[in-house]
């Protein structure tokens, strides 16, 4: 899918990895029949609702496959899920109704939804800062594709880019002082890092003109940023020192890889496929080996997974990706 200005927000969120997407079965040369490997937390990930066109729900998985159950929302049409720090409360988008969506809040242990955004236009993406008090997200509110930032409970929110061009899908560094995010105001879709008041921002990919990057992630230590590109031809996970240097391609699957996060120790990604049917979600050492698919075979389409943080669980001695 080559991604352009007139195309939604929520198809970029979720690249080609779309409710109804599906391929034949095939194998990949990393695929792994074996059971998932725990990487720590809980991962939230999306659903379309079954008998409601266009509608969307947010579930639960252990990163081992049990403990499967949706997230009780109500009637809210729910994607985009992002775990606070602390793992307890989750920011997510609602489609209102066409071309409407705001940016809502919902502590797990209750279920009980608050809206964040009330803007008209689309705010999508949310990401929480890693102290747990803002939250970063997409919102044309200006008539452009912007980033933003508000208070978690929805107070002052603040513009942080200013282009004439689609600025989409922020991801906070661990340290709290940059911001990762795709932008297509060079006449591509690339990766582009910036302080987090929106200042200083710099390219880190540089593909030719139609050939997307996408969805980045920040490892759990700030060393690394884990994104979408379909450099190779098809979308496939890569990653890359988070100054841009040292690119490697993770997933080798003709087919669709995106929307990577990674597990709380750093060990694991989790993103969704379409390698064996429809779209699922799998799991993958953090060098690309070991991969398993992680909800059943038989789900609905399932994408855009969001990993729980835990900054207890991250490890000191994290492996490296392989060299290029």
């Amino acid at each position: 899918m080559i991604l352009g200005p007139r195309i939604p927000l929520a198809v970029l969120l979720a690249a080609a990895a779309l409710p109804g997407c599906s391929r034949s079965p095939e194998p990949s040369p990393r695929s792994s029949a074996q059971a998932p490997v725990d990487g720590g937390g809980r991962i939230a990930f999306v659903q379309p609702r079954v008998g409601v066109p266009m509608a969307t729900r947010i579930l639960m998985i252990a990163p081992d496959g049990s403990e499967l159950a949706p997230l009780d929302l109500g009637n809210l049409s729910a994607s985009a899920p992002a775990f606070s720090p602390d793992g307890g409360a989750l920011a997510f988008q609602v489609r209102e109704r066409p071309a409407e969506s705001d940016i809502y809040t919902a502590d797990i242990a209750r279920d009980e939804p608050s809206r964040v955004t009330t803007d008209p236009g689309e705010h999508t993406t949310p990401d929480w800062s890693p102290n747990g008090r803002k939250i970063a997200y997409t919102s044309t509110v200006t008539g452009d594709s912007e980033i933003w930032a508000v208070n978690a409970d929805g107070s002052d929110p603040v513009q942080l880019t200013h282009n004439r061009s689609i600025d989409v899908g922020p991801d906070w560094s661990p340290d709290g002082r940059r911001i990762v995010f795709t932008s297509g105001r060079d006449d591509n879709f690339e990766i582009y890092v910036m302080r987090a008041d929106g200042s200083h921002s710099v390219r880190l990919t540089h593909n030719s003109r139609g050939v997307p990057d996408q969805t980045p992630a920040w490892s759990p230590d700030g060393r690394h940023i884990a994104w979408s590109s379909a450099a190779t031809g098809d979308l496939e996970i890569w990653v890359m020192d988070a100054d841009g240097s040292d690119k490697v391609q993770l997933t080798h699957s003709r087919g669709v890889d995106s929307g990577p996060s990674w597990s709380p120790d750093g060990r694991r990604i989790a993103f969704s496929s379409d390698r064996s049917g429809d779209v699922q979600l799998w799991t993958m050492s953090a060098d690309g080996s070991n991969s398993a698919q992680l909800t059943p075979a038989d789900s609905p389409p399932s994408f855009a997974p969001a990993w729980s943080s835990d900054p207890r669980a991250i490890s000191q001695d994290m492996p490296h990706p392989p060299s290029p």
